[in-house]
């Protein structure tokens, strides 16, 4: 019937109406602004109780959040503009130049995001008593690593350029920071005792942090040891 609000067989509006910018700038501030499904409520919500968000997600409560993955390919983007402006990360910092640093800095959006599965993996294998699938697993390492290169962008890099402070040490306590925070994720997120959930979560983010940094330094020494000669 003309008179319904919306589509019987998909729940699209009625209104079906042209295209206009106000269309598009009321949709934009939609999103940031929107009380139950917003950016600003789920940065809100990811700051103080990431892994409480990833078990709503997953228990299916999810018309109020962002799909985690959809989140976390948008932020990285962004985040990797940032990076690449700044040059905060270096692959070249302190060894000569070579096409494996050459990859990696103009592509630090696969850096970060291959770390996704590897947190995943790492999660599945230490908290499998909670059977979870690997996908469930990956919420939270989506959700958790989103809201890490938000506030990579908005309080590391500033504090960074600001204050002048020496690159190892702003890293350094970024990392440390990172370990904390998706700790505390871990904890949110699976049951058990809280404190060796925490415990647990420390090394599921130590042990991801040691892969890929290996991973990196092994490319680039395959590079220099047999590639190169």
């Amino acid at each position: 019937m003309s008179s319904q609000r919306f589509c019987s067989e998909c729940g699209q509006a009625a209104d079906t109406r042209r295209l206009t910018l106000h269309d598009i700038a009321h949709a934009m501030v939609h999103v940031f602004t929107h009380a139950d499904h917003s950016v600003f409520s789920l940065v809100r919500d990811l700051t103080f109780r990431p892994g409480r968000v990833a078990r709503d997600y997953i228990d299916g409560k999810r018309r109020k959040y962002f799909n985690p993955f959809t989140f976390v390919l948008v932020v990285v983007g962004v985040a990797s503009l940032v990076l690449a402006a700044t040059r905060f990360v270096d692959f070249n910092r302190d060894i000569p130049t070579n096409p494996v640093s050459a990859f990696l800095q103009n592509h630090l959006n696969l850096v970060i995001l291959i770390q996704l599965p590897i947190l995943a993996a790492f999660g599945k294998l230490l908290f499998r008593a909670d059977k979870l699938n690997f996908a469930e697993h990956l919420a939270l390492a989506a959700y958790t690593s989103g809201f890490r290169s938000i506030f990579f962008t908005l309080v590391v890099i500033p504090i960074w350029l600001v204050f002048e402070i020496p690159y190892n040490n702003v890293l350094g306590v970024y990392i440390a920071l990172w370990l904390f925070y998706y700790s505390v994720g871990c904890a949110q997120l699976y049951r058990g005792n809280r404190w060796w959930l925490w415990v647990k979560g420390v090394f599921v983010a130590v042990l991801t942090q040691t892969v890929i940094t290996a991973a990196i330094v092994g490319a680039i020494w395959l590079w220099f040891a047999v590639l190169k000669r």
